[in-house]
């Protein structure tokens, strides 16, 4: 994620300097995007790997009885 971040960072300095350079503008766009989608997978990963913790525990019977 740290090139992607770096990358998004140069694009906005760019589009900062010159609001109408439209080649920094797609790309910034673009890495956006693809940011939040992963952004979205690594939170389905951590929710899945959550639930599968708690059913776990609880089919362990140490807290409750299921």
């Amino acid at each position: 994620m740290v090139p992607m971040n770096k990358a998004m960072t140069k694009h906005a300095e760019t589009l900062e300097r010159d609001a109408t350079d439209e080649k920094a503008a797609k790309e910034l766009r673009r890495l956006q995007k693809r940011w939040q989608g992963l952004n979205y997978g690594r939170a389905a990963i951590m929710l899945a790997a959550s639930i599968t913790s708690l059913y776990g525990l609880l089919q362990d019977g140490a807290v409750v009885r299921l």
